[in-house]
């Protein structure tokens, strides 16, 4: 019996740790920033990844994701691209009538692999569910099965960030969901926000110069290594 009990608590205890993980994970999918700079917004995590980054094209689709680890909200006010030598480097935000003809063409291509997606995600989901849902024996593939479960559904958050794209109009620069529309972050949640950046061919950006400023006046500098 007593064997038993402790064979239950180490798959618990597995499990577990691949839930916090993958909670993790989902929070900060990609590459975690730091403030440069004297100022920074207490509490404040930031994060990054590319989404669409084909060298080939003349654009980079970027993800980016802020925690906030305090119990107070963050209201964010004002975040640019911080580009200090934009006459050397030719790297700037698209915005405007660019951005909604770049939207309407990225609608066309997310349709055309939306099933294919989503047939691959189902059958993750399903496949995670079978795992965790066994009879017990195998401890490991039950973890593995949460996991899978777990990555799915931050796989989904993703994906509702990506078809938010066609929120932009001609009437507005951004819409709602974009990097440079204002917005909060309540205690101890996340937000993610989209930002198109414009580049010569041929040429990744790796290294992100974020300016963000909140509602009160805080200002920080936050560089992130994509």
């Amino acid at each position: 019996m007593r064997t038993r009990a402790l064979q239950l608590w180490k798959q618990f205890l597995a499990v577990s740790s691949i839930i916090a993980l993958s909670a993790c994970a989902t929070i900060h999918p990609g590459e975690t920033g730091e403030a440069v700079g004297p100022e920074n917004i207490s509490g404040l995590v930031v994060s990054a990844e590319s989404i669409e980054n084909k060298p080939a094209q003349a654009f980079q689709l970027i993800e980016v994701t802020f925690e906030n680890t305090k119990d107070d909200w963050i209201r964010i006010n004002h975040i640019e691209l911080y580009n200090p030598n934009s006459s050397e480097n030719k790297v700037s935000a698209i915005v405007g009538a660019d951005l909604k003809t770049w939207t309407e063409a990225m609608k066309y291509k997310m349709s055309m692999d939306s099933h294919n997606d989503d047939m691959v995600k189902s059958a993750l989901l399903g496949t995670g569910y079978a795992l965790a849902a066994g009879n017990g024996k195998d401890s490991n593939a039950a973890a593995v099965g949460v996991a899978m479960m777990v990555g799915t559904v931050a796989w989904a958050v993703t994906d509702s960030i990506k078809f938010g794209l066609d929120q932009a109009t001609q009437s507005e620069k951004v819409p709602e969901n974009h990097l440079y529309r204002s917005f909060a972050v309540p205690g101890k949640m996340f937000m993610r926000r989209w930002l198109l950046v414009n580049r010569p061919s041929g040429q990744v950006i790796k290294n992100l110069v974020l300016l963000v400023e909140t509602l009160e006046g805080q200002k920080e500098y936050v560089q992130i290594k994509l």
